[in-house]
């Protein structure tokens, strides 16, 4: 509520997004970010003063094929946001249930296996 309009429109279009196309995912909020999780955290929504981002924690597991994808820490990459025109919702679909998948097949991606 307290986001501008670009970065409250964008927040709120993902958090559909993700909602419907993972519809299993818990959300919370954790680090300062919404946080979706099945089976460990899937992906984040976390809105900066010039940007929104949409990350996954198996980001480097992800076909990425428009190339949307920036390196971040570790396995983790994510999508830049400055408009709402930026919201692919196909291609981001896409990368959500990807993710979602590889969550439940390989366990929390925040877990060691050592």
């Amino acid at each position: 509520k307290r986001l501008g309009n670009w970065q409250g429109g964008v927040v709120s279009e993902l958090r559909k997004l993700v909602q419907s196309t993972v519809p299993k995912a818990e959300e919370s909020i954790r680090w300062s970010q919404l946080v979706y999780e099945l089976n460990g955290p899937i992906c984040f929504i976390k809105a900066f003063r010039s940007q929104v981002t949409l990350g996954f924690w198996r980001g480097d597991q992800l076909h990425d094929p428009h190339k949307l994808l920036c390196q971040s820490l570790d396995q983790i990459k994510y999508i830049k946001l400055t408009e709402i025109s930026h919201v692919h919702k196909s291609q981001f679909r896409e990368l959500l249930k990807t993710a979602a998948r590889l969550n439940l097949e390989f366990g929390d991606p925040t877990k060691r296996n050592d």
